[in-house]
């Protein structure tokens, strides 16, 4: 069956941003959609989308990303909306107001976009049955009632990401202790890649997001690092520290060293220790 496109541009009825601390403006479940919403202009106010079960291709800053159950993607006002539902059961809402941009700050929800590998949540269905029951039945407190589940769907969302986040933490020691490890030898970043099950170029992003550096010049950090404890402990020629540490050329050594730590090997070691090491790179040992 060829699907059909929805223009939320010129359909949606509901699309302005409310006032009030916190408001929902509509909910509700797509199960087995046939359609592919596009906004060109995206909405006034936020859309949230979370994926119960089946798959969902959304666009996201031009590229197309595949969620599975669990996965969610929260829209921020005026961005572009393009998704496809390919079955299954997929919950939704579209909110806004005053607290909002500090509630989703909160939760650790600001620079998600598309948030992947959570994992369906009971909780999380939960509070979007009763956010639905809410919307759909009319009593005095309708309205604070949304407000409320909106603040604990945002709050469970945060958790799922933090878990995520935490997952991976574990993962990412792993691979800098392994680097401290194998600090000499050549690096390979696709192992590591490997490691954490995602692409090379996954992993270059994800690693200096953590540490702030890349690994290549964490390596180099941590090389240079250890060559100064060896230059303060040891009477070893310079040479032989710069390949123990895992440089091949004794020269470069030195110029790497000097801009590092502003002197040459050798004045460093004259020193023995009288400088301070403003420029230490953290957890590599010489503290």
């Amino acid at each position: 069956m060829e699907k059909r496109i929805y223009n939320g541009d010129l359909y949606d009825v509901r699309c302005a941003p409310s006032y009030k601390f916190l408001a929902v403006a509509s909910c509700g479940i797509h199960k087995d959609s046939r359609c592919i919403t596009v906004r060109e202009k995206g909405r006034e106010d936020w859309h949230l989308l979370y994926v119960e079960s089946g798959i969902m291709y959304v666009d996201w800053h031009g590229c197309t990303v595949t969620l599975e159950a669990g996965d969610f993607i929260i829209y921020p006002p005026h961005v572009p909306h393009r998704y496809e539902q390919n079955n299954g059961v997929c919950y939704w809402t579209h909110f806004s107001g005053e607290a909002l941009s500090e509630i989703i700050t909160d939760a650790g929800l600001r620079r998600l976009g598309v948030q992947q590998g959570c994992g369906v949540r009971d909780g999380v269905i939960r509070i979007f049955d009763r956010m639905i029951y809410h919307y759909t039945v009319q009593h005095k407190l309708r309205e604070l009632s949304l407000a409320a589940d909106l603040v604990a769907l945002l709050t469970e969302l945060g958790k799922c990401v933090i878990g995520t986040a935490n997952s991976a933490d574990r993962r990412l020691r792993s691979v800098i202790v392994d680097m401290q490890k194998r600090c000499p030898q050549e690096l390979d970043t696709s192992e590591y890649a490997a490691m954490l099950g995602i692409s090379e170029g996954r992993f270059l992003h994800v690693f200096k997001e953590a540490v702030g550096v890349s690994p290549g010049m964490y390596i180099m950090q941590l090389r240079l690092s250890r060559a100064a404890e060896e230059l303060l402990t040891s009477d070893r020629s310079v040479s032989d520290i710069a390949y123990e540490v895992g440089f091949r050329d004794p020269l470069y050594f030195s110029r790497r060293f000097k801009k590092q730590y502003e002197v040459s090997p050798e004045h460093f070691r004259k020193k023995q220790g009288t400088l301070s090491l403003k420029k230490r790179f953290p957890g590599t040992g010489c503290d």
